[in-house]
């Protein structure tokens, strides 16, 4: 009986098995060792805080050898093959720190690529602040404070509404991210302008000085001169436009992508 069993759910087992070991949970892969083991545990720390607040996957992987790739391509194929990312788009971002072709590349994929495409120069900027110096942490510890921040920040939508990600429902949504001093201002401001404008106002017709009358009878005059307007003349030219041979421009364009056609991101040398 237990060996039926075990032919039962042995098919089953095969089919788990493999989509477990692709997720490790891990998300700190320092190949390169270029991370102290305290270093690499406050980056798991800060990871697990970022994931919790944006919603999307992140990773930082380093490298001594790439095996003859690209960084490109080593950290998109380095993503899928260990199974990051949240939700069907497999949305997320991961940082790495290629010693071999000395290049950092950042791959995003899902809802990531189209909340990031706009800022990949700028989150690198603030990477290579520290590493070409040699800070590996603090270029690390930079792409993820980056990325949490216009995460969070949104990204505006064809209705220029703003949107961010939605882990609950796996779609981009419209959010209003007003903080609590910002409504108080919102509030204040008009206020406090309105109060300045009536105590103006109320100041100036309250004065108790006596004004003198406005003679608005004898001030209040009105003379009417007339004035005519002459049609002169008027040439009209007219041609023919031969439109049979007339063709038109081009123009291309690109929007967000939402995953499942590839990765997005962008990368620097160091």
């Amino acid at each position: 009986m237990r060996k039926r069993l075990f032919f039962f759910l042995l098919p089953a087992l095969l089919l788990i098995l493999p989509t477990a070991a692709a997720d490790s949970g891990e998300r700190v892969y320092d190949d390169a060792s270029l991370f102290t083991v305290e270093e690499a545990q406050q980056l798991r720390e800060q990871i697990a805080r970022v994931r919790e607040s944006t919603g999307l996957d992140f990773a930082v992987v380093t490298t001594n050898d790439a095996g003859g790739h690209t960084a490109k391509y080593y950290a998109d194929e380095f993503y899928d093959s260990h199974g990051f990312g949240t939700g069907e788009q497999n949305s997320g971002a991961v940082l790495l720190i290629d010693m071999d072709n000395r290049e950092a590349y950042i791959s995003t994929d899902g809802y990531a690529i189209g909340l990031y495409e706009d800022h990949i120069e700028d989150m690198l900027d603030d990477i290579f602040e520290y590493l070409p110096d040699g800070y590996y942490y603090e270029s690390a510890a930079a792409f993820l404070d980056s990325a949490e921040r216009y995460a969070l920040g949104g990204v505006r939508g064809a209705d220029g509404f703003t949107e961010r990600y939605d882990p609950v429902t796996d779609t981009m949504v419209v959010f209003h991210g007003y903080q609590p001093v910002e409504i108080l201002i919102a509030v204040i401001v008009p206020l406090a302008a309105a109060g300045a404008v009536f105590l103006a106002v109320y100041l100036v017709y309250n004065r108790k000085e006596k004004t003198v009358p406005y003679p608005f009878r004898q001030q209040s005059r009105l003379q009417l001169t007339r004035s005519d307007d002459q049609f002169i003349n008027r040439t009209l030219v007219t041609r023919h436009i031969d439109t049979s041979s007339h063709s038109g421009g081009s123009s291309s364009g690109g929007g967000r992508s939402g995953g499942g056609g590839g990765h997005g991101g962008g990368g620097r040398s160091f």
